[in-house]
């Protein structure tokens, strides 16, 4: 959560921004954006600013979206996006200087790629009942 609302002050949407930059840290890296064993030193260093880059564990993170996911988690509601259309025209000005980020469209065309090979895939299927039993389905060889 963002360090106004960790620390009981007033909180408004850019607190939700915040989290937008912890999520997308996250997506990227699989961790969480400030070091700390507990939530309380995560906090900490969150209000301090101690963030840790994306690129710093995954190099291949452009310096443009770490200074995107850094301008979201800004200590300081003030010196974040302030809103989130300008977060939006931000994420939208790093694809049109060439950034691949992935839009609604190519999210929808990735699951239905996944559902197909879903459907197609073999399935085991398990019968319940007094005589349970699992059978395989045959393979194509």
């Amino acid at each position: 959560m963002a360090p106004e609302q960790y620390q009981g002050r007033p909180v408004d949407p850019r607190a939700d921004l915040f989290s937008v930059g912890v999520v997308a840290f996250q997506l990227l890296t699989h961790e969480l954006p400030f070091a700390g064993e507990r939530p309380a030193e995560r906090q900490a260093a969150a209000a301090e600013g101690h963030l840790r880059m994306a690129s710093s564990l995954r190099p291949d993170v452009s310096a443009e979206l770490d200074a995107w996911i850094a301008q979201a988690l800004l200590p300081r509601p003030e010196d974040r996006f302030q809103s989130a259309r300008a977060m939006l025209v931000a994420l939208e000005q790093l694809r049109s200087e060439g950034l691949a980020i992935a839009t609604s469209d190519d999210l929808a065309e990735a699951v239905q790629r996944v559902q197909a090979l879903e459907r197609d895939a073999p399935k085991p299927v398990i019968a319940l009942g007094a005589t349970a039993r699992m059978r395989m389905p045959r393979s194509a060889s």
